[in-house]
Formats: structure tokens, sequence, C-alpha cells
């Protein structure tokens, strides 16, 4: 029995004998367990931890270390019920003892059989009626009586898989809830085993399992890349089909990058994770240090274990004991902890002999980094861990470096540096001259390389190789810390990274605080560096900097008067600081500047964007010219198109609600910028065209999406209101009421933001227009009730 197989079991079992009064679970196990006796310990051990009351760690956790196979859809579920309650998808047991599966229908599918059954959901396959194709039901194991915790997992887990577009990432294709309240989603049916079976069955070489765990790293890069982590990563959560495919599934336990993330030991007493993939952040509970390197710890256990056929270091036993190996024992090299009979035997690019263990020291070199006990140490990316395996299996020089020699002389050193302490400032003397020259070739020949280096990864950015290009600015930096290029660069890679290629709530304004510091670095090196000053203002005033933003631009424009992004630049953060009539100003001359320099740039519409919405903000007609100018410059600019619909909605002798909902479809259309504010405006413009359920659809994802509470409040209560929705109009009423901004209570007239380019102005007078109609129409219906 494998181990996935084994964990199955476990489960299965542990969640039978939950079901029974205690007096019959010995009789049960007897049987059920007959001939196992460590099948039975293991089994006991989580009933045992299950039956504390208010314990440590209580049922879920039990459930999770007991395994749940593949596609349960999350590792950890949500007990969340009081002993003797039964729900709709119970297990119940048959006359032989074993698990009884029940039946439920969903609209629009036949229920053809149970696939699998962890803690948190249930598995189904199912035919879709109108398509024909397979798929998987995923359905909460609670039903209608699942804690809100177990129902908002569930529901985090359909939202984050619906925005992974992946070949070798689980899809889902819709979700609802059946009229007993049970909530599903309908995935890809995959018909394949987990990760650890599938290399073993099929007797696979060390090189294709490497390229199917390549597969896997560069699924996770992507996950990673769009904010996601994952944190249960494990075989039974990887499904290989036929053809040697991966698909990566069960994000119930997923976060994304920015949100809170929880201890090993979550506020539910609950364990986050399964405990042989944990890594040693979260059996520390350290939640502070959770991140996507945490994914790349569970990723280098899985590659241990598809290459050997067994964990690094003890996992069973005591739960702390356990805890206690993960976040401190070192892990045993692969090639000491390999056997014949269970781990990979062939290789298909050299004969090895009989009983020979085929990994080598640099695979070994891999292994072992991506299970650094400090993250600092290990991988930073999935990304760089699939180029590694690359090289190995393209037989060339991999980037890990070894913990052997200098990193173990070191620690030796550290131990013994009152005795050494003599000897080594002699043998420093000794070498001090020959040193110095060696150093300084070597110093000269590093520099060199760090330019090439630059250029390599301005190249690769221009390719979209985004990662590549990431790791050889890293390289430059190191090699020569004053190439001031390259730190500029690298800064310009995490601004980009933050604004344009993560979706707007996953966004870490950490990268924006090391972009900044980057850029300090660049302009200590060359102070004089105009494009470096004016860099930093962007990221200054992205950060709420205004001051220290201002003095930077005021910098750019005492180097290089002519550059007319630095007048943009002042001209915004004027504006956050409320001073604007000198941002008009500031607006025109970077305009103006613009006009006269004649040759225009894909850029240049933002000097235009900027001025219009200042203009649109006072009132000024001229603000429809300066947008149209934006936009003949740049057409697919999607802010262009968005402050274009907000004049046809505002402006009063340009009010055109047509214009306004055919600019925002338009504008949504386009590349470029993730911001809720389009279905705000989508929501204004469709309120103007007498279209309110659109309007009041897009009011609810701008809110979803981030916006402003109080805005997309006040415009679902008057789309409410006027669908004939009196009840619900009340309610969005009462929200934006309870939200409404505190810098309005207190008296000012006007919320500004900057972001990627983009002012933006929301007003009291707008907000009081809005819940002054709510208010009306809500007064009128009333009176007019019987």
């Amino acid at each position: 029995m494998s181990t996935s197989e084994r964990h199955e079991r476990i489960s299965d079992l542990f969640l039978a004998a939950c079901e029974l009064p205690s007096e019959e679970r010995t009789a049960y196990l007897d049987k059920a367990c007959a001939g196992d006796a460590r099948l039975r310990a293991d089994v006991e051990v989580l009933l045992a931890q299950d039956s504390e009351k208010e314990g440590f760690l209580k049922t879920s956790a039990g459930r999770e270390m007991a395994g749940t196979g593949a596609g349960t859809g999350a590792g950890l579920g949500e007990h969340g019920k009081s002993p003797g309650r039964q729900t709709p998808l119970d297990v119940t047991l048959d006359k032989e003892g074993h698990p009884r599966r029940p039946k439920i229908r969903i609209e629009g599918y036949d229920i053809i059989r149970e696939l699998h059954r962890g803690g948190q959901g249930v598995v189904y396959q199912a035919i879709e009626k109108a398509t024909k194709r397979k798929v998987a039901i995923k359905v909460l194991i609670e039903g209608p009586h699942a804690s809100k915790t177990a129902r908002k997992r569930f529901e985090r887990e359909i939202e984050l898989v619906a925005q992974l577009k992946h070949p070798n990432i689980i899809s889902i294709f819709h979700s609802g809830e059946t009229p007993e309240g049970m909530r599903y989603c309908v995935m890809d049916y995959i018909r394949g085993v987990p990760m650890d079976k599938y290399v073993h069955e099929n007797d696979l070489s060390l090189e294709d399992r490497l390229k199917v765990f390549s597969t896997v790293c560069d699924a996770v890069q992507y996950a990673h890349q769009k904010g996601v982590i994952h944190r249960d990563l494990k075989p039974s959560n990887i499904l290989v089909d036929s053809a040697g495919n991966p698909k990566v599934l069960d994000f119930g336990l997923a976060k994304v990058l920015t949100a809170p993330v929880e201890t090993v030991i979550s506020l539910s007493q609950q364990v986050i994770g399964t405990l042989p993939y944990m890594s040693p952040e979260q059996a520390r509970g350290n939640p502070d240090d959770i991140d996507t390197r945490t994914d790349i710890y569970a990723l280098g256990i899985i590659l241990y274990e598809i290459l050997t056929g067994h964990y690094p270091y003890p996992v069973a036993g005591q739960m702390a004991e356990v805890l206690k190996h993960i976040a401190e024992t070192p892990p045993t090299p692969p090639s000491r902890q390999w056997t014949a009979d269970s781990g990979v035997t062939r290789r298909s690019s050299k004969h090895l002999r009989a009983g020979k263990c085929p990994i080598d020291n640099d695979l070994q070199t891999v292994v072992l980094k991506t299970l650094a006990k400090e993250r600092e140490r290990r991988y930073q990316s999935a990304g760089e861990l699939a180029k590694d395996i690359q090289h190995y299996l393209a037989d060339e020089a991999i980037d890990a470096k070894r913990d052997s020699g200098w990193y173990v002389f070191g620690k030796t050193i550290h131990r013994h540096r009152a005795k050494l302490a003599v000897a080594a400032a002699f043998v420093v003397l000794v070498g001090a001259f020959g040193s110095y020259i060696g150093w300084d070739r070597s110093r000269q020949a590093d520099r060199q390389r760090s330019k090439t280096l630059v250029a390599l990864a301005q190249d690769m950015e221009g390719r979209g190789r985004r990662e590549l290009a990431w790791s050889q600015y890293e390289e430059a930096m190191l090699l020569d810390p004053e190439n001031h290029l390259g730190q500029c660069l690298a800064a310009l890679w995490k601004k980009k990274e933050y604004f344009d290629h993560r979706p707007h709530d996953y966004r870490d304004a950490d990268l924006l605080k090391e972009a900044s510091e980057l850029c300090d670095i660049a302009l200590r090196r060359k102070p004089t560096d105009a494009v470096a000053w004016n860099l930093q203002s962007t990221l200054l005033y992205s950060l709420g900097k205004l001051e220290d933003a201002e003095r930077a631009c005021r910098r750019v424009l005492e180097l290089k008067p002519e550059f007319h992004y630095a007048d943009t630049n002042l001209a915004k953060v004027l504006a956050l600081q409320g001073r604007f009539d000198e941002a008009l100003e500031s607006a025109l001359e970077g305009a103006r500047k613009n006009q006269e320099a004649g040759e225009e740039t894909k850029h240049d519409d933002e000097a235009w964007r900027a001025l219009g919405t200042l203009q649109l903000y006072l009132g000024q007609e001229e603000a429809l010219t300066s947008l149209l100018r934006a936009k003949e410059i740049q057409k697919r600019d999607t802010r262009n198109g968005l402050l274009l619909a907000r004049l046809y909605l505002s402006l009063p002798d340009h009010q055109d609600a047509a214009k306004a909902l055919d600019e925002a479809k338009l504008a949504e259309t386009f590349t470029g910028l993730e911001d809720p504010r389009f279905d705000r405006i989508l929501a204004q413009a469709y309120l103007r065209n007498g279209k309110f359920e659109d309007a009041a659809r897009h009011a609810a994802a701008a809110l979803k999406d981030g916006d402003n509470q109080t805005i997309c409040h006040l415009i679902g209560a008057v789309a409410q209101a006027k669908a004939g929705d009196l009840t619900v109009a009340r309610e969005e009423l009462d929200a934006a009421i309870e939200n409404w901004p505190p810098e309005f209570k207190n008296g000012e007239e006007v919320l500004v933001t900057a972001e990627k380019g983009l002012l933006w102005f929301d007003t009291r007078a707008e907000f009081e227009a809005l819940r002054g109609q709510a208010e009306q129409l809500l007064q009128t219906s009333a009176a007019a009730s019987p």
C-alpha cells in the first residue's frame, strides 16, 4: 500500500469511527483493522486527539494528519459540528462496516460516483447533461450546516482557482448552491493518479520524474505570479494523467500574498497544511514568515519523495515531535536515504550498475536547497527551481550553492573563533598582498559581467521572461553594487511587478518600498541622474510620501528642465496635497513641454491625461480636449477611456449617458489597468441609461474588488430602488451611511488618489447627490405604498 493510499485508508476509518458511539468503536476497529496493528494505532491516535475537550488541534487536525488523498478540494476540513449531528453528506456504515456514500442531486448533471472525500469536501464524478462531458463536482461536506469559516474557505477556493488559467492547474467551470443549501463547484475531471503513485507505478526514469516535477514548478510559479500561495502542496494534490501531464488542484488552504496569514494552529484550532509537507515556518507558527518560499519547501519534500520514496526526516509519532523535526532536524541527504526497493532506479541518460543510487551530487544539491530551514537559503521562486532542474537535465551547471566546504567551514570557525583568532590573523597578513592583486582583477571582471547581465536582463524582460530577467538583475547587483543602472532597472522591475503583474487585490506594498530603496542606492552612486529621480518621485507618491515626492520632482526639473514627465508627476503630487491651482499650473506646463517636444511616445498621453483630470475636477470645458488628446496618442490605454466615460457622466455641458457607457465598455476591453473603478463607472453609466440590474451588478463587483464602499453602496441603493427592490435599496443606503468617508465627515470636499499614473477625484458633492437621490426614491416609494 502506497503512502497516499495508507493515508486515505486511515482517513476513511477515522471518519467512520467518529460517527459511532464511543462504546462501539472498539468492535468496529477490531474488524476493520484486523491484522494491521499500526493502522489501528494511527486511527486511535486521531480519535484520542479528537475526543480531547477543547484540546490541541481537535478533530480537523487529526483528519489532516491522516491525509485526505486526491481531489478533496482542501487538505484540512472544517469539522464544525457537534457530536451526533448528521449533515447531508455524513458517512454512514453498511452491514459490512464499510462507509456508505449518500447520493446528491445537482441540476444539469448526472452524478456517477463518489471520487473522494476529505475533511471539507466530497468530490463526485458527473456528466454534464448539456455537453455530455465528464466533470468533477466538489460539494461542501457540511452542506447548509457548514460553519461560516468553512463556507468562506470553500468560496475563497472557488474565487482563487477561477482566476488561475494554466494548463497544469485545475479549472473551475462554475459554482452554485442546490435547493437544499449545498454549496458546490464544477471542475475539470482528471483521470489521473497522485504524482508519487504515478512515478512509482510507471517506473519512470530519473529524468522523466524531473520533467513532470519541472512542469509542476511552472504551474506553481504561475500561481505565485498571480498572488496565490497554495500552502498545501503534496503528491495527492497533484494528479498526473496517462499522458504524463500533471494538474495541481485543491486550493482550499490557499492564501493571497497580501492577506493575513494563519499560523500552523489557526484561530479555529486547526492545522493549516499537511504535516509531512509543512515548512519550518509553518511548524514554528510564524505567520509573518509564510510566503511563496513555503510552497518551495513543500515542492522540495515532493521531489525528495518521488526520488527516494521516503521523507527527509521522521514524520511519524506525537504531533509535537513531528513539528520539532520539521523545524529543526536537518534533512537526510537523499542519496543516503535512497533504497532500490522504494526509490528511482533508472536513468535514461546513463547506464547504472544494479543497486547503485542514481541521485548524483548536483541533483542532491538542488533537493537540499529547497529544504533549507532558513527561507533565504532556499530557491526564492518556483521559477528558479524549475530553471535549475532544466540546467540539470541539459547537463549544464546548476545555480544552487552547496552546503559543503565553505558553509560547514564557516560554521566551524564560528564555534571555535577564540582558538583560531591568532592563527587566522597571521594567515590573513601573509596572504593579504597576493589576495589584493587577485581581488582587483576579480572586481574588474565582476563589473564587466554585471553590465552584461543587466543588458541580458533587459532583453529577457522585453521577451516577457520576467522571472529570468529578475534573476539576472539580482546577480548583476551582487557582482557590482555600484552598477547604478542595474539598481534603477531593478527598481523599475519591482514597480512593474506591483502595478502591471499583480492582480489589484494581491499587490504587496513591500515591492514599492524595495524599489524605492534600490532607487536610493542608485542615486547615491549617481545623484545627477534625472531619470532615476523621476522614477523615485513616482514611487514616493505611490507610497504616500508626498513631501519627499515633491522634492524629487523639483530635483528632476533642476537637472533637466525640459523633462515634462516631472511636471506631470509634480501636478499629481500637488493635487494629492490639495494644492489644486498649483497642480493645474504644473500640468499645463507638462502638456506644453510635451507639445513642444514634437516626437511623442506611447507614454506621452500621461501629460494630457493628468491635465484633463484636473480640468475635469475643476469643471473646465477644456477637459474634453485634453482627454481626447490623450486618447489620440494612446487609443488602447484603459485610463483614457475610463476618464472620458466619467467626463460624459459629470461635465455639465457634455453629459451624454450613451457615450459614457460606450467609452466605459470599450475601455474595459483594453489591457493595461486592473482597477475596480471600471465597474463603478460602468454601474453609473448603466444607471443613467436606465439599466438598473446591470448597474447593481457592476456596483457589487466594484465593491467586491475593493473600490470605495460608500459610492458603490449608494449606486446600488439607487439602482435597487429604481428596480423596485426597496428592502435591498434600504440595506445598501444604510451600508453607505455606515461607511461614510471620515474625510467628508470632517468637512473635506474631495478625496484624491494617484495610482499607476491615474489621478482620481472622489467628491463630497457626488456622494451627497447619490445619497439624496436614494433617500428621495425610498421616501416616494414608501409614501406610495398602501
